[in-house]
């Protein structure tokens, strides 16, 4: 059973849209999890691959650090 959480999820989604915009703006891309590893695999330049390293990073360690705050998945 799953539990409804309306507040946390519109948190959360609120966030990734707010990266989503900030990258846009900030870099001209589009965030998309399948182009970001793509172009982290094959970067066309060193400033490309970092980035994309950072955000990768994040989807990798976001839910260690929420589990290690709060004690809950």
């Amino acid at each position: 059973m799953t539990d409804f959480t309306p507040f946390q999820s519109l948190f959360g989604g609120s966030l990734i849209g707010l990266a989503s915009v900030l990258l846009m703006l900030s870099m001209g891309r589009i965030m998309g999890a399948t182009g970001i590893l793509a172009g982290f695999l094959s970067p066309a330049s060193l400033q490309d691959w970092g980035w994309r390293a950072a955000i990768l990073a994040g989807m990798a360690t976001g839910p260690l650090a929420f589990l290690i705050a709060t004690g809950s998945m």
